[in-house]
């Protein structure tokens, strides 16, 4: 198979960045999970390194007999979406450091299919197996590394750049496999705009007796350990996208015309809270339960939208506050519910090493 730096599972690139094979044909155990590291390819460009992870027949099974195909076409909520992607034994969202003797590489970027065998579907999803088909590229792969056609995969090439001199001849392979986090909704609240005010001093610095809208007792889902989340502020807001050239003259000719031929949902609110104790903001989130207003064509040519859909984000101006913003609506959002996100990382960290031969 050959293999270039910074392109994707498969395909040609220039000649000078193709990578040279270091074959690895190890396996193990990451809790329950069968990883496979088949090979690495090393050059002066860069790294590239191929991780195959089985996947559970019967656990997919069931998610697809659970998510079936009506249901999957029937959903239009943010959460189910959100328990869909975690409940997927598909979505393995794995992240791999990587060191050479020692030496660190820096992830650059990566590049993920899938493999299922056909009488997955033939067990689930009578109607999808006649039109079900593999990525060649990942039959490519099935086929290369001798893997069971009859077992589900997940295959990733990860792409790592030298921090130092290219080392083409290293003696040791060290791997460090992070799970990613996967979002899991713990409740529900409702909040009305401005219905509460912060107090802040002539200095900036919050009053410690500011008004408090609610305070809510929250579970963590998988360590038990319970949050008090304080609401503190709500209030209406309104961002304007018609007129991109006053508000950032840098736009690009490509992105004025995409807001030209549209018209965006302009108004949200913004929640002001805090959490103890206190929780990074990669593990908490607060989310609205309703996804926002579509943008309009404007236009006869509907190619020149490219926009489905906006997202806001806000830095908080009070910092022992952390600020949530709801989905975007052409109407004033006087009321909306939100969801309170635990991002949970699902497996420890598990470390392997592998010592490695000369090239052949």
């Amino acid at each position: 198979m050959d293999v270039y730096f910074e392109n994707q599972t498969c395909g040609e690139d220039s000649a000078s960045k193709k990578l040279t094979p270091h074959l690895i044909q190890k396996s193990f155990l990451w809790e329950d999970q069968e990883i496979q590291i088949p090979a690495v390819y090393l050059g002066e460009t860069g790294i590239a390194l191929d991780i195959c992870a089985k996947i559970s027949f019967e656990d997919m099974a069931a998610f697809l007999k659970k998510w079936n195909k009506a249901l999957r076409l029937a959903m239009n909520d943010p959460q189910e979406y959100e328990q869909l992607a975690a409940e997927n034994p598909g979505n393995a969202e794995i992240l791999v450091k990587m060191s050479f003797d020692n030496s660190p590489l820096m992830r650059s970027m990566s590049s993920s299919m899938r493999w299922y065998p056909k009488r997955l579907f033939q067990l689930t999803e009578p109607d999808l197996n006649e039109a079900w088909g593999n990525d060649p590229q990942a039959e490519a792969w099935i086929l290369e590394y001798g893997l069971d056609k009859e077992c589900c995969w997940y295959l990733e090439r990860a792409h790592y750049r030298w921090k130092d001199a290219p080392n083409l001849s290293p003696s040791r392979l060290s791997l460090v496999f992070q799970s990613g986090l996967r979002p899991i909704t713990v409740g529900h609240f409702q909040t009305e705009a401005e219905s509460c005010e912060i107090q802040v001093d002539a200095d900036g610095e919050n009053r410690k007796n500011k008004s408090i809208l609610k305070t809510i007792k929250t579970i963590h889902p998988k360590t038990g350990q319970e949050y008090t989340l304080t609401l503190h502020k709500c209030e209406q807001a309104r961002h304007s996208f018609q007129e991109p050239e006053q508000e950032d003259p840098e736009l690009n000719e490509v992105a004025l015309n995409e807001i030209k031929g549209a018209i965006y949902p302009e108004y949200c609110q913004i929640l002001y809270y805090s959490v103890t104790p206190q929780i990074g903001r990669e593990f908490f989130d607060i989310c609205d339960c309703k996804a926002g207003e579509p943008v309009k064509n404007t236009g006869s040519d509907t190619r020149k939208t490219c926009v489905s859909a906006v997202i806001f984000a806000v830095k908080s101006p009070y910092p022992d506050l952390n600020a949530a913003v709801s989905s975007m609506h052409f109407s004033p959002v006087k009321n909306v519910e939100w969801r309170i996100v635990f991002n949970v990382k699902e497996k420890e960290d598990f470390n392997v090493q592998f010592p490695l031969n000369p090239f052949s």
